[in-house]
């Protein structure tokens, strides 16, 4: 009978080794996979930004290059997208470093995008795309 035990014990030992070692070890190819994906899908928001927008209420414009850096008429800066639809311009204005999130949203094609501001989505601005890098 006690044979019976250590038997089954050794088995269930084996067993749970077994499962854990597949399971840590697919759980990093897991984890890598998802940030692969999380790194394209930033990537391919990002694509979606470049070009040459203009707000027609204040006859402004945004230019988003590749490199994310992006120009709003006399201030340069870098612009950062991440994956839950919020995107930071960060640049220096009058010697004073600013960052500014909005949340951001596509329409008509990627032609029109809306900036809404973090603390009061209702104050947004429009921008429409008028020229592809």
């Amino acid at each position: 009978m006690n044979k019976i035990f250590i038997v089954a014990g050794c088995v269930l030992v084996c067993t749970l080794l077994l499962a854990t070692w597949f399971f840590f070890g697919n759980l990093g190819s897991f984890s890598r996979h998802l940030g692969e994906q999380s790194t394209h899908l930033i990537e391919e928001q990002q694509l979606r930004f470049i070009g040459t927008w203009t707000i027609e209420e204040d006859n402004s414009f945004f230019r988003f290059k590749s490199d994310c850096s992006f120009t709003h008429n006399t201030i340069t800066g870098t612009y950062d997208v991440t994956t839950n639809e919020i995107v930071s311009l960060d640049y220096t204005d009058n010697m004073y470093y600013t960052s500014s999130d909005y949340y951001y949203q596509f329409s008509q094609d990627d032609t029109k995008l809306t900036l809404s501001t973090l603390d009061n989505p209702e104050i947004s601005m429009v921008l429409t795309k008028i020229e592809y890098e």
